[in-house]
């Protein structure tokens, strides 16, 4: 087929092949050549009328028309706009539901009421009700549908996570109005509608809600059942320097129905928690009489946890500077508290601002146990104020500076605030308890404990002790920090400077953040990820924080380690000895760590066509899976944070990729062969059937040498959707229509393996590696 001479009328035609380049090529042309003339137009026209459809249900012809005449509309021809609007209005009813998504993509604000009014908000296809709600959610539809209708369109998208996101969009279109319209409909599933219901109520806050705004909230029936998430969602997004004077008759409304002694304490609570930002008057006396009755159930140990648990949080919320909060603590922490709650009851107390807050919990720390005392001492480490107060009890000798976890000790060194961080070093030194600054010195002091033959048994009570906090090793700890499996491949002398050394070699992700908010919190951690308005923290307990842009007052990078330094002052040199030899013991097999090397996060999406997102890889559980005998360590991505896949590309002008040609694991031993959970590609066989080499697995020895085994598409390289086969690797896992296989790649036993390379090919695909495991030569088993 040639195109290049073809006249508008053939171009329309070859919208019809059944060949996608074809079909894209002449859609350019029509676009380029700005194709405009009214045959044409009404040619392209006639293409969306037709409800013709191939053997899968599909209209190609009818897509691309629509898509050719959005283009040719685009700049700003009124027949081609006409054209377009035609068009539409016919793929509404098409019988495809494809063509019925391209008609609500591309049509004009003015014909969502069309769109809505033939039901295409219910459509068959989840695909059409997502565009759909995407153009509400853009503004585009506020003549077409409100609060009531949008509300009423929740039942048809509470099960698909996508479409709820996208339904909570529109949503905020009309937040009030649909709020009220949800909390007037019998719903099944409250949990989830509260929910979204908060966040609703959220956006509406932090978007500067007016006097109108409140008043159609408070339409709200005191006794629905989303009414107290409505109230703590605006509690939550309502904005520092925000006051507004509702009127007296809405002020009545409040103190009458919303506070009314039939309305349960938890709702009053939660509209207590904003209604001082309404200046609402005559509410101190009620809000004393709420708070005690919080504090009643909070102190309450015959009462569900759970419920304890929020009464205490909101009584600390709607008057966190009240007296009555200093005696509820002496009463909550006792040696009688069981931990799980009070930490939880510890979180709630950062925001409390009530005077001698902290003498009274450093006073309490000692007789609430060893993990309550630690996070007090956290509590008051998360807020500038409470910090100098720490401070202050360290200099009078109330608090010892080994009484501070390591990671609590950092974070006082690197405080954001310069003048506590100046502080805490000067006390630090005059305690004697600062940390070496010389890691080097100290790892040098500290080698000789390598030449040990430690305790393996005791190497993992260590480990358990100082470790599984926040690394993994197998199928004992939390993983917050890098995965420790593999950490056998390496010599005791490497893994010892990076237990002294934490920060020599530290990962992007493991980095510390520090935010100071404008309310004067602090937050430590790693960051796990951000948008355009927020940064999300995880912090060393491993929980994630959300915090806005507009609250910060100062973020500092650091290129510290999130694990401290200082690691030194917890264990003897014999138990150190311990730890290094459990770690560096070898079975048979070794997971291999390829965090520090994975250039793709499975739950973004892997690379697709022409740079744009691809399909998601995302599996039904990671860690340690065992396949053919052999153990694998599959990272977890940890949402959108980590990486965790490794993922190749050749640099081309014509296909730029921020993915490398090449990645190395180094190893240490004598293997004799390499395991990969991968054998799949992006643009692989069957789609692309010649044996090309798709990737080089390298093998670098001691003595310099190096073997390659190449990976051949169609043999050991086939693509990842599942179903497909090649003859020399094994389907190992499937997941979400996807598969990872398995491979055995022979290495030299008789040398010992230094690095594991891997090199992208010389063809168009993009392989990926899940995980890798050597499997090390019987004369290397704990040899070191």
């Amino acid at each position: 087929m040639q195109l290049a001479d073809a006249s508008s009328q053939e171009l329309v035609e070859a919208l019809r092949s059944d060949n996608f380049f074809w079909r894209r090529t002449a859609q350019r042309l029509l676009v380029e050549q700005k194709a405009t003339e009214a045959s044409t137009l009404q040619a392209l026209v006639d293409l969306v009328q037709q409800e013709h459809v191939d053997e899968i249900g599909l209209s190609p012809a009818a897509m691309h028309a629509i898509w050719t005449l959005a283009g040719l509309a685009e700049s700003g021809d009124a027949a081609a706009a006409h054209a377009l609007a035609q068009a539409c209005d016919s793929g509404f009813g098409h019988v495809s539901s494809p063509v019925r998504n391209a008609a609500v993509g591309y049509c004009n604000a003015e014909q969502l009421s069309k769109a809505i009014e033939v039901g295409l908000q219910n459509d068959v296809d989840p695909r059409v009700r997502l565009t759909l709600l995407l153009r509400v959610a853009d503004g585009d539809a506020k003549n077409a549908v409100d609060g009531s209708a949008l509300a009423s369109w929740i039942s048809s998208v509470r099960d698909d996570s996508i479409l709820l996101d996208a339904w909570t969009s529109a949503a905020s279109t009309d937040a009030a109005s649909t709020i009220v319209a949800l909390s007037k409909m019998e719903q099944a599933d409250t949990e989830s509608i509260n929910q979204r219901a908060f966040v609703s109520a959220e956006h509406l806050a932090r978007n500067r809600p007016t006097i109108e705004h409140i008043g159609q909230l408070l339409q709200i029936d005191p006794d629905a059942s989303l009414a107290a998430s409505v109230w703590q969602g605006l509690a939550t997004g309502w904005p520092r320097d925000l006051k507004i004077r509702l009127p007296e008759e809405s002020q009545k409304l409040v103190r009458e129905r919303f506070l009314a002694e039939q309305t349960s304490v938890e709702s009053k609570a939660a509209i207590l928690a904003v209604a001082d930002k309404w200046s609402v008057a005559n509410l101190s006396n009620i809000v004393a009489e709420i708070q005690g009755k919080l504090l009643a159930t909070a102190l309450d140990s015959e009462a569900e946890p759970a419920r304890r648990l929020s009464a205490w949080g909101q009584a600390i919320q709607i008057a966190p500077e009240s007296p009555k909060i200093l005696d509820a603590v002496e009463a909550l922490f006792t040696p009688q508290l069981p931990p799980e709650i009070g930490v939880d009851a510890l979180s709630s107390l950062q925001a409390g601002r009530v005077q001698g807050l902290t003498d009274t919990l450093l006073r309490l720390r000692k007789s609430v146990g060893p993990k309550l005392g630690s996070q007090i001492l956290t509590l008051l480490l998360s807020q500038a104020e409470s910090t100098e107060e720490l401070l202050d009890a360290i200099a009078n000798g109330q608090v010892q500076f080994n009484e501070l976890q390591l990671d609590q000790r950092q974070a006082l060194l690197s405080h954001p605030t310069a003048a506590i961080a100046e502080r805490a070093t000067e006390l630090m030194e005059t305690r004697g308890a600062m940390v070496t600054s010389n890691r080097q010195a100290l790892v040098d002091q500290w080698m000789s404990v390598t030449e040990q033959e430690g305790d393996v048994t005791n190497g993992l009570a260590m480990f358990k002790k100082h470790c599984a906090a926040c690394h993994v090793y197998g199928q004992v700890g939390i993983e917050i920090g890098p995965n420790l499996t593999g950490m056998a491949v390496h010599p005791k002398e490497e893994i010892l400077i990076n237990v002294l050394d934490p920060s020599r070699s530290v990962e992007n992700n493991f980095r510390v953040y520090q935010v100071l908010t404008v309310d004067g919190s602090v937050l430590t951690g790693m960051l796990a990820g951000e948008s355009a308005n927020s940064y999300r923290i995880i912090d060393t307990q491993g929980k994630e924080r959300l915090v806005l842009r507009e609250d910060i007052e100062e973020l500092a990078s650091s290129p510290k380690s999130l694990m401290p330094e200082g690691f030194e002052s917890l264990m003897s040199r014999s138990e150190m000895a311990d730890l290094l030899s459990f770690l560096a013991k070898r079975g048979t097999h070794a997971p291999l760590n390829t965090s520090s090397v994975a250039t793709i996060n499975s739950s973004q999406g892997l690379p697709g066509f022409r740079g744009r997102p691809g399909d998601k890889f995302e599996l039904e559980s990671y860690g340690r899976v065992e396949f053919r005998g052999v153990p694998f360590e599959l990272i977890d991505p940890q949402g959108d944070r980590i990486a965790n896949i490794i993922g190749l590309q050749q640099r081309s002008s014509r296909r730029p990729s921020t993915l490398p040609e090449s990645v190395s694991i180094d190893c240490s031993g004598n293997v004799q062969a390499i395991h990969l959970l991968g054998g799949v590609a992006w643009a692989a066989y069957p789609r692309f059937d010649g044996e090309t080499t798709s990737m080089i697995v390298r093998r670098h020895y001691a003595d310099g040498s190096a073997g390659d085994f190449e990976l051949v598409n169609g043999k050991h390289i086939v693509t990842y959707e599942a179903g497909e086969d090649v003859p020399e690797s094994e389907m190992a896992i499937e997941s979400n229509g996807k598969q990872i296989r398995y491979l055995k790649i022979p290495a030299d036993a008789d040398k010992e393996l230094k690095k594991i390379e891997f090199i992208k090919g010389d063809d168009f695909s993009i392989p990926l590696v899940f995980a890798v495991t050597v499997e090390f030569a019987s004369t290397d088993h704990d040899g070191h």
